[in-house]
Order: structure tokens, then C-alpha cells, then sequence
């Protein structure tokens, strides 16, 4: 047992250091677990219109399974869900584009505002006429390369987002094709 204390005697700090560092990676990786963004997006195009019963509608989905709806305004969707295990207070949603160029919608007529609290398992969904997301595009053939993703800021001034899924980027430039063609066949 002397050898036992001797060495403790004389080597107790790198013991101490190491359990040291163990607890705080261990830590650590509890607090980015904690803080990570778990924040979904989805986007799509659909159509805004008004119910035979006067409600404001937002039909939207994949092409021949949602945006039944006949009538209304043609809108590109962004839905976003609050996955995460603390709220989050919605400033700003829109697509990013190349660089830091950042196009931000304008909620439809008739849709909840920003700014908005999204508590843990709550969802928002901001719909912005076809025509205002096509202008704001360059004017370029495959304009829609320059969308990146959705994104979403917070109170603080955090970004979250992500890119685009090729179903979403198919469906935005299906969207954006249809309305380019009646232009295309007015011009000589």
C-alpha cells in the first residue's frame, strides 16, 4: 500500500487533468446536443384561395396531389416546423440566393403575420404570390439555380436554414416555367 500513496503523492495532477477533460468534452457535447437547430423547412408551390364557406385556403403539396383548389393565386410555400426543445420567435422567412443575397416574402392576405413564436412542435407556413418570387429573380433562363434554400431568422439575429431538395427545386421550376410561358408567347 506505500506504493500506492507514493504515487499518488507525486501524481495526482494528471489524474485530476484528465477527469478534467473528460467532463468537460463531455459537457460540451451536451450543450451542442441541446442547442442544435432542429428547425424543418418545406417548400413548395400551392394555391391561395377562398372556401365556398368564406375561409381563407392554402392548398399546397407535389403536382397532381395538392393545389386542387381552382381559382385563387398561384403562391410558393415555405413551412416551418419547430422541432427543437425551446421556442423560437420567427422575424424573417424567405429563400436564400447566391452569395448573401436573401429574398424575403411577404405573407398573403388573410395569413398570420411575422413576427411569431413558435413553440416546441408548432408549425408556420408563409405563402407569397408566384409573380413576387418570379420578380425578384433575375430575369435569366434557370433563374431558379440561384435559389440556395429556405432560411429563417430569430429575434436574436440567427439564421437557420438549408438547401433546396430537387423535388422542391423541380416543383419551383415547374412553377416558375408556367408562368414564364404565356411572356415568352407574347414576344415576337
Amino acid at each position: 500500500m506505500a506504493g500506492v500513496a507514493y504515487w499518488m503523492g507525486n501524481h495526482w495532477q494528471p489524474v485530476v487533468a484528465g477527469w478534467g477533460a473528460v467532463l468537460s468534452t463531455v459537457l460540451a457535447a451536451r450543450t451542442w446536443w441541446r442547442e442544435h437547430s432542429r428547425i424543418h423547412f418545406w417548400v413548395g408551390v400551392g394555391r391561395a384561395g377562398v372556401d365556398p364557406r368564406g375561409n381563407i385556403i392554402l392548398a399546397h403539396g407535389r403536382p397532381g396531389q395538392g393545389y386542387t383548389l381552382e381559382g385563387g393565386v398561384t403562391t410558393v410555400v415555405i413551412a416551418i416546423y419547430n422541432r427543437s426543445r425551446d421556442p423560437l420567435h420567427l422575424h424573417r422567412v424567405g429563400l436564400r440566393g447566391s452569395g448573401t443575397a436573401r429574398m424575403v416574402f411577404f405573407q398573403s392576405p388573410g395569413f398570420q403575420e411575422l413576427p411569431v413564436k413558435l413553440e416546441p412542435t408548432d408549425g408556420f407556413t408563409m405563402a407569397s404570390k408566384l409573380e413576387s418570387v418570379a420578380q425578384a429573380l433575375p430575369a435569366e433562363v434557370g433563374a431558379v439555380r440561384h435559389v440556395k434554400g429556405p432560411f429563417c431568422t430569430d429575434g436574436a439575429g440567427r439564421e437557420y436554414g438549408r438547401r433546396l431538395r430537387r423535388d422542391e427545386r423541380d416543383a419551383l421550376v415547374e412553377a416558375l416555367g408556367r408562368l414564364q410561358m404565356p411572356l415568352a408567347q407574347e414576344q415576337p
